[in-house]
Formats: C-alpha cells, structure tokens, sequence
C-alpha cells in the first residue's frame, strides 16, 4: 500500500511540475508577443507608425525640423520601452523561481505579477502619448495624409504583416508601395 501512495506522489509532484513550466512558459511568451517592442521585429505598433511618418518624409512634405521631432520621439519611445521591458524580465525571472519552489508563496508572487502588469500598462500609456506628439507636430493635413496611408498599408498587407515589408516611395517602392 505504501509503495502506491509513494508512486501517487511522485506522479501528482511530476504534473504538478509539468503544468508549472507550462504555465510559465505560456505566461513568457504571451507577455513577450504582448509587449510593446517584443513583437515581431522587436517593434510595436506606435514604432511602426513613427517609422512610417518618417520612412515617407517627402510624401507627406514633412520639414526637417517635423521629421527630427518625429525621430525624437520615436528614439525616447524607445529608450523608454527598453528601460521598462528589462524591468519585466527581471520579473519574470522571479516570478519562475517562485512559481517554481517546492512551495508556492502566492503572497511573495502575487506582487510581482501586479509590478509586471503596471509597467506593461505604463509601457502602452507612454506609447499613445508618444503617438500623440507625433500627431500634434504635422499639420491636419499631414496627419489625414498618415492616416490615408496607414490604412493603405493596411489594407494592401493585412493583419500580421502579411504580404511582406511596405516600400514607400523613399524607400525604392512606387506609390501603392510596391517594389519598383
């Protein structure tokens, strides 16, 4: 009868260890693809828009001084991103040790998760107030000429990037963004 509980154990121990790395596993990478600069191309959604303002300059007749405001931006978003993105992965790595441990102190995890999660929310804050600088140097006209071509973009590559990397015109593509 011992040996039975005995196998019991190691069993219930080797699932519960499984589920954990699962669990922890699937947490990191959701976290990571959720993350703003942890996408595909270590860019998020905003950086791609500021990439895109910059990357068509002389299409939407942005000045020099607009295009180095936009770049400033674009650069302290991500210096920004950077700083905070270590800060969760450095949570995340004590968060693994506890999950973890022979024992599960949900009061020592349950702070770092709630820390992780507020600087993923301060990381999307300052990406929108980094959009809308950007927004307020261009002109409305500039602006609903972005907007046009974002949904140009979208339109012509869809979800998830698909139909390959935009070309604008400063970029040897023609004006649909085609390669030339």
């Amino acid at each position: 009868m011992r040996k039975g509980y005995v196998g019991l154990a190691v069993s219930l121990a080797v699932a519960t260890g499984v589920l954990l790395h699962g669990v922890l596993y699937a947490g990191e990478m959701h976290g990571k693809r959720g993350r703003c600069g942890q996408g595909e191309g270590g860019k998020c959604m905003v950086t791609g828009k500021l990439m895109m303002l910059e990357h068509n300059k002389k299409k939407l007749g942005l000045t020099d001084e607009q295009a180095g405001k936009i770049a400033s931006i674009k650069d302290g978003l991500t210096k920004d991103r950077i700083a905070l993105n270590a800060q969760i992965d450095t949570l995340e790595v004590d968060i693994r040790t506890l999950v973890t441990a022979d024992t599960i102190e949900v009061d020592k995890v349950r702070p770092l998760i709630e820390k992780k999660y507020e600087i993923e929310k301060e990381i999307g804050l300052k990406s929108i107030e980094a959009l809308a600088s950007a927004q307020k140097v261009l002109t409305p006209e500039q602006n609903k000429k972005a907007r046009e071509m974002g949904r140009d973009m979208w339109k012509s590559h869809g979800p998830k990037g698909k139909g390959g990397h935009h070309r604008g015109p400063d970029q040897g593509g023609d004006e649909k963004g085609e390669r030339k």
